[in-house]
């Protein structure tokens, strides 16, 4: 019984050996992160901080703009979230077949000026 005990072990062992090999066991090498990869992996992560800084940012703060010395004409945060997220379609909307044309780059620059609360800037930024 014994005998029979220890030749089934050896025979699964011998079975699932070649399964997990062709599977990328631990022993496989994994290959090299692609340029796609390392891009979107890093968008993310800005994707990320960006959107949390977008919602945590109460809505009666969305009009804060810097005024003194340097910072005079500088955007609101709520432009600049708005700008973000234009900046985003206009950079990957062609990877997703929408077109972009100059009258309408001039036009968004600080985002659409439509949107005005915050919901609405957020979910159009994500």
């Amino acid at each position: 019984m014994k005998t029979f005990a220890v030749s089934l072990v050896l025979l699964g062992v011998m079975t699932a050996a070649p399964t997990l090999r062709a599977q990328g066991g631990s022993t496989a090498q994994q290959q090299p992160p692609t340029v796609a990869s390392v891009l979107n992996m890093h968008y993310g992560i800005v994707e990320q901080e960006v959107v949390s800084a977008a919602e945590a940012m109460p809505e009666d703060k969305y009009s804060f703009a810097p005024t003194s010395g340097e910072f005079k004409g500088v955007r609101t945060f709520a432009e600049e979230v708005k700008h973000i997220g234009f900046a985003n379609h206009l950079f990957f909307g062609p990877l997703m077949g929408e077109t972009i044309d100059a009258k309408s780059i001039e036009e968004n620059a600080n985002g659409p000026a439509n949107l005005k609360s915050k919901a609405e800037i957020v979910q159009y930024l994500k």
